[in-house]
Order: C-alpha cells, then structure tokens, then sequence
C-alpha cells in the first residue's frame, strides 16, 4: 500500500513541474517530464562518497605505529613486570588494525558499487553505446545497433504496442519526439505540437542520421526547466516505473482516456 502511495506521489510531483497549457497542448508532454528526470539522473553522477573520519582514521593510525615502538623500548626487557602493558598494548593495536581493515574494504566496496551506478545510469541513456560520454552519436550500423531497437520506426517504437521498444534513453526521446509532417528546418512554434521543437520523420534514413541529429541537437532543449534528482538507487527505480506506465497508458492525441 505505501509503496502506491509513494509512486501516485511521485507522479503528482513531476506532473506539478509541467506548466497546464503545456500538458494539455502538448502531445506526450507528461511523459516528456519524467522522462527529463530520468534523462538528468542518469547524466548525473552517482552521489559523490564523502568520508569525513578517513583522515582523521590515518592520523589515529599512525599515531598508535609511532608510539608502539616508543611504549616497548621504554619497558625494555629487564621489566618483565611490565610485559601485560605491551601484550594490552599490542592487542589494542590489532583491534585497530582489524577494524580500519574492515573499513577499508566497506569503503572500497561502496566505491565499486558507486562506479558500477555510474556504468548502469550511463547504460539507461545510451544502450550498449559504450563512447556516449560526450553526449554526441556517430550513425555507423554498430552504434545504430547498440541504440536502437530497430531500423524502423514502428520497430524501435513500439509498433502498435505489440512490440517492446526502450533499448535505451536515445530511443525513447525519438518515440516521443516523432512527427508525421517530418523534419522542420526551420522552428514554426504555431505548428508545434511535439515535445522537440523540431520533428523527426518516422521514415528512417539508411545510416539513421535523421535520428540521430535530432538526438545530438534537441537533446537539451526540453530538459531545460527540469531539475535533476540525486541519483539514488531508488528514485531511478522509481521514475522509470514511472515511466513505463505513463507509456502505456492509453491515449487518444494529447488526452488520457478516461481523464477529462
């Protein structure tokens, strides 16, 4: 029940940064805004590890390394009496060590766990594309592979809802972004009626370069109001559940079914 909850409260929240004659011009103009929060976080890093004891660990550590040496020639051999205080001394020393040992491998699993979110997240944009660091898609047949789940629309898209599309971030924005009326060269705002500003025709080029151009140039533009979430585990989990029922909710032109 209050995981419902959480996710009919999340869907308010995102719906609630989307301007109303925006949502009730716009085609698709909900799913434009979650699927800017997800585009965001996952350009974002992973929240950064911040330890803030680690140097003050070291310091500790070194500390007790110095003074052991100091401790057992002060005692020296001829005080056996006082042979407790170095074995005390030396058991406390192996604690130490056992436990900063202990931090440091947590610590370095938080940092693996952190770079292997960074390789995820960079996935959710750019499919298998593994050179998308730069944001910009070359149209070779590997790279159109890697992104797209078809060379055609109603393959990549979804079909008529009989065919799975979302092989990656890149390949939903088109699904969003295409027009009938084809690719505008010059922005006309009194005919816009996609989330892009600029169309893209549902006729895929060979080398797909009419797709990828409205990726490399609109790719900023309707994410530009929208504030990115720190990426968490869960709230990436979230949006795109999110986002996937919000795609599959059943519309006709611009208005859900069953909403007035």
């Amino acid at each position: 029940m209050m995981k419902g909850v959480k996710y009919v409260l999340l869907f308010f929240l995102l719906w609630a940064k989307v301007p109303v004659c925006q949502a009730a011009d716009k085609e698709n103009a909900g799913e434009a805004e979650i699927f800017c929060q997800i585009r965001l976080l996952a350009e974002n890093d992973p929240e950064k590890l911040v330890f803030l004891n680690e140097e003050r660990e070291k310091q500790i550590m070194r500390h007790i390394e110095k003074v052991g040496p100091e401790i057992r020639s002060f005692v020296g051999e001829a005080r056996k009496c006082e042979s407790p205080i170095i074995a005390r001394f030396n058991g406390i020393v192996k604690e130490a060590e056992n436990l900063m040992g202990n931090v440091r491998k947590l610590r370095r699993k938080a940092a693996e766990k952190r770079l292997s979110a960074k390789r995820h997240l960079h996935q959710v944009i750019f499919g298998d594309y593994v050179e998308g660091g730069k944001g910009e898609l070359d149209a070779s047949a590997e790279t159109i592979n890697k992104i797209f789940s078809g060379d055609k629309f109603e393959q990549s898209c979804g079909g008529k809802g009989d065919k799975s599309a979302g092989k990656s971030l890149i390949n939903d924005f088109i699904c969003l972004c295409v027009s009938n009326t084809g690719f505008d060269d010059v922005f006309q705002p009194s005919k816009d009626e996609s989330i892009c500003k600029y169309g893209v025709d549902t006729a895929v080029k060979s080398d797909f370069s009419n797709w990828t151009a409205v990726w490399n140039f609109n790719s900023h533009r309707i994410c530009i109001n929208t504030s990115p979430l720190t990426p968490t585990p869960q709230d990436i989990h979230n949006l795109v559940e999110l986002f996937k029922r919000a795609v599959e909710r059943e519309q006709e032109n611009s208005q859900v079914k069953g909403y007035s």
